[in-house]
């Protein structure tokens, strides 16, 4: 990625996690610690930037996805 990809690519991650009330610096720290919940919405997070989703889109599928997991518990 150049540099302006991965400043669009940060912005959109932190424009999701804002509004799904994430702190930043816990969820980054969280996903270097490998941490299963916080790794999971982070590789959704990035497979939704790569299919060109918009942040609206991402966040109402992170919701959908959240709700699918604590069903099948």
């Amino acid at each position: 990625m150049t540099i302006e990809e991965d400043e669009r690519y940060y912005s959109y991650i932190i424009a999701v996690l804002k509004t799904l009330h994430i702190q930043s610096d816990r969820f980054f720290a969280s996903v270097a610690r490998r941490e299963p919940y916080e790794s999971t919405i982070y590789q959704w997070i990035t497979r939704l930037y790569h299919k060109g989703k918009s942040n609206e889109e991402t966040i109402q599928h992170l919701y959908r996805m959240g709700r699918q997991l604590m069903i099948k518990r």
